[in-house]
């Protein structure tokens, strides 16, 4: 073990012996030699390597980029020419585009029409079909305000497809109108009467607590008549008539009367004029 840079190798002249015999074979005889030269090695190695890395990678590159400006020249020219060959298009190309698309719009536009059509006629012809059961007249009477009004609101909805299927061109709609025209007037003719009845049995209950009465009277129950004491005023019959003239309206009683007993005189006004068998506006 050496001490302050001392060598007992120095000193007997064994470092210098192995020293002149290392540079001769030129392998150093010492271990620190050794591995000075092996680190040498491994950096001239590695540059080595390194070249032989980079350069097989940096034409791997250049032949990349090569061959993508390629396409992307390639690729423009063709955009070029299919831009320059729809330039071109001769008239009779142009003329011939136009009338196979106006063909197709007035074909797509008959599929429509047609299935419009085939929609309307299913429509009248499921409607003539619920009018062609047997009228039952026991089941209105039972119907409250509400329920009057709900029907009205069909009969409505009927009217307007009738007047659409009158309206159209086509000979089969037509017809399947006209019969669905006749049907609904004839069980408007048989509904509203019974309407009518039903709803002044129902404002008859309602006026017994103060000691009221309303009851229909006339062909197919056209007037409606109400008795109340609270009726002795012009005003009160004109304030209860205002109350209830849109539902009578709608149930077409031809005439309101108020009296304030039976056997006043009565003030009566006109609500209705037409017929239960005329469609709904």
């Amino acid at each position: 073990m050496g001490r302050g840079g001392f060598s007992w190798k120095r000193v007997t002249g064994i470092s210098g012996a192995k020293s002149n015999i290392s540079k001769k074979i030129g392998i150093p005889l010492t271990k620190s030699g050794r591995q000075q030269k092996i680190g040498r090695a491994a950096s001239s190695g590695c540059a080595v390597t390194l070249l032989v890395l980079i350069i097989p990678m940096a034409l791997l590159f250049t032949a990349i980029l090569a061959t993508a400006c390629c396409n992307h020249s390639r690729t423009n020219t063709m955009q070029t020419n299919s831009r320059t060959q729809e330039r071109i298009k001769t008239p009779e190309e142009i003329r011939a585009e136009q009338e196979s698309r106006e063909k197709q719009r007035l074909i797509e536009e008959e599929q429509r029409r047609q299935r419009l059509l085939n929609e309307q006629k299913q429509l009248l012809e499921a409607e003539i079909k619920s009018l062609d059961k047997p009228f039952n007249g026991s089941d209105l009477s039972r119907y409250t305000v509400g329920e009057m009004n709900l029907l009205i609101a069909t009969f409505k909805t009927r009217a307007k497809m009738i007047r659409e299927g009158e309206e159209s061109d086509n000979m089969e709609i037509q017809k399947l109108a006209e019969k669905l025209k006749a049907k609904a007037a004839a069980y408007q003719t048989k509904a509203f009467p019974i309407l009518r009845k039903a709803y002044a049995a129902g404002l008859n209950q309602e006026l017994w607590i103060v000691d009221g009465k309303a009851y229909v009277s006339g062909n197919s129950n056209i007037y409606i008549t109400v008795v109340s004491p609270e009726l002795v005023q012009n005003k009160m019959k004109l304030e209860a008539h205002k109350a209830i003239c849109g539902t009578l309206e709608k149930l077409r009683f031809r005439q309101a009367r108020y009296k304030f007993y039976d056997g006043s005189d009565y003030t009566y006004w006109t609500v209705f004029e037409g017929k239960d068998a005329d469609l709904i506006e």
